[in-house]
């Protein structure tokens, strides 16, 4: 396993959850997308943040500013 190809993956109970990490990420210039969470793992949404394992700190740094629930944090490939 190389570890320049993990990734960060965030799942979210909520919808409105996923979104607002969206939202945050882009107005503090952190990459990343929303992407399906994979079969392995869970989320209530179905949806989950991906992006470089670099801004896990950063992320969740945010996620507490800004009070966004969220159900796991995992490094995938």
């Amino acid at each position: 396993m190389h570890s320049e190809s993990l990734k960060l993956l965030i799942t979210f109970p909520t919808i409105s959850d996923a979104i607002a990490l969206e939202k945050y990420c882009h107005l503090h210039n952190i990459p990343g997308r929303l992407i399906p969470t994979p079969r392995k793992y869970s989320s209530g949404c179905g949806h989950a943040w991906c992006t470089e394992l670099d801004y896990r700190e950063d992320i969740i740094q945010l996620m507490d500013k800004y009070q966004i629930d969220y159900d796991g944090i995992y490094e995938y490939i």
